[in-house]
């Protein structure tokens, strides 16, 4: 974890949050050491695919979650926020924050969606 690490900048060290950068061209999501930690992983016990955040969505927050990155994919809003649950490793949901902003191409394509995950708990 970026805090642990006595190279890394301060800020680094004391952020909180769980970062990620989703390349929507091939699917794959770059998940922070942080983010696997917040839920009780290691680095090595997630993948990169996008299910990793969607398989432990809590069932009554997929639907809101999933229009809110269709909303924000359609152009239709220039910041994603939203709070939901998420399991963690020991069967427990927990409250995140998501925040996250889409790089678009020239043409106006979304080609990258990156943000973080913030444990708020309760929201």
């Amino acid at each position: 974890m970026v805090k642990d690490r006595p190279d890394a900048p301060p800020a680094l060290r004391t952020a909180l949050d769980g970062l990620w950068d989703w390349d929507l061209s091939t699917d794959k999501v770059y998940w922070s050491p942080e983010w696997k930690a917040m839920l009780g992983y290691a680095d090595s016990d997630i993948g990169v695919s996008s299910n990793e955040w969607f398989d432990r969505v809590h069932p009554s927050d997929l639907i809101p979650v999933s229009q809110a990155l269709a909303i924000h994919l359609e152009d239709q809003s220039t910041h994603l926020e939203i709070d939901h649950r998420v399991l963690d490793r020991r069967g427990v949901y927990r409250w995140m924050r998501c925040r996250a902003a889409i790089i678009r191409d020239s043409a106006g394509v979304a080609t990258r969606l990156a943000g973080s995950f913030s444990d708020v708990r309760e929201p």
